[in-house]
């Protein structure tokens, strides 16, 4: 079958192109037609404008041209495999699932695929956030919080967001959001993730963090990936408190190991995605879709744009060039 997927053919280059894909499902895989994805803007940006580390790395096989970019989306399934159908995943059931940008899709990863409740596609938007909020668990996972702690998460981009929400919901004291962008700090505040906005474009983490009293920043998360973030979130953290780097870093750094974390027995937590493990996720899965679905994670304030599939290309220049008006861009179909 012809299907229309996004595609990534060179740096700073999206486009829409037909392509081929196999109709028949395996046994084990599902045929999906998309009805809305969402963009991870994080890793789909460091793919179209290369700045992704594994770039740089001849081992990595995942960043390279042509890219086929999507991980978080919602369809219908339209054929089915036996062994799929057995697991209940039947022709014309709804599904949130880590599919590409395109019209159509076929998986076999049934831990990262769920079961949707019948409804319009307008409401069943907001499960396109299940692959996002998974990652935000991460940290969760990694860093649990002490009831009371004071949480500061760097970044208030979705995962970043999603994160501070969580913090909240598993009893954290104070939870502070900081950004560069009013803006986004707006959005925090309305979705209930901060009590706190810092907002480091008018002074430095670690000024901003005297407002958590004598305590401080006891767990710090970084959910932006770049150096300067990294640092300031090192410098900001109280004595004998935790960093987590939850955005994945995009380039090298130098640190000051001594100062930084050493002397102040600082602990740092590496948080991407794949280092919890599958039972784990799958532990994970009914709270996933029982947050989304019961409105305990707020969602929908982080939906500023919703493109059609053809204009995926304004999607993508709008989320890289203008972040402060798209931050949360659904592709519709």
């Amino acid at each position: 079958m012809r299907i229309k997927q996004v595609v990534f053919t060179e740096k700073n280059r999206c486009v829409v192109e037909e392509r081929d894909l196999r109709d028949t499902p395996a046994e084990n895989e599902i045929l999906v037609r998309n009805v809305r994805t969402l963009i991870s803007a994080g890793t789909e940006l460091a793919m179209l404008t290369k700045i992704h580390r594994g770039f740089s790395d001849p081992a990595n096989t995942y960043a390279h041209y042509p890219f086929y970019p999507g991980y978080s989306a919602v369809g219908e399934i339209v054929k089915a495999g036996a062994h799929a159908a057995a697991a209940g995943l039947v022709a014309g059931e709804m599904v949130a699932w880590e599919g590409k940008h395109a019209t159509h899709g076929l998986t076999s990863d049934m831990i990262s695929t769920y079961l949707l409740p019948r409804a319009s596609d307008d409401d069943l938007e907001v499960y396109t956030f299940a692959a996002l909020l998974t990652t935000a668990f991460t940290s969760i996972h990694l860093a649990p919080v002490t009831p009371g702690e004071n949480v500061v998460v760097v970044g208030m981009g979705i995962v970043g967001n999603l994160t501070a929400q969580l913090y909240r919901a598993m009893g954290a004291g104070t939870v502070a959001g900081a950004d560069l962008s009013p803006r986004r700090l707006e959005v925090a505040r309305a979705t209930g993730a901060v009590d706190l906005a810092f907002d480091t474009s008018q002074r430095p983490l670690t000024e901003w963090t005297r407002d958590l009293g004598s305590r401080g920043a006891e767990l710090v998360v970084d959910a932006v990936g770049l150096s300067p973030s990294i640092s300031s979130c090192l410098k900001a953290v109280a004595a004998r408190g935790r960093v987590v780097l939850l955005g994945s870093p995009r380039e090298k750094m130098e640190i000051d190991p001594y100062n930084d974390i050493h002397s102040r027995g600082v602990r740092l937590i590496g948080a991407h995605a794949s280092t919890v493990d599958r039972a784990a996720r799958e532990r994970d899965r009914p709270l996933v879709l029982g947050w989304l679905r019961d409105g305990c994670v707020r969602v929908r304030d982080l939906i500023t744009r919703h493109y059609a599939l053809h204009d995926a290309p304004a999607a993508f220049a709008g989320l890289r060039d203008k972040p402060d008006v798209h931050l949360g861009v659904i592709l519709t179909y």
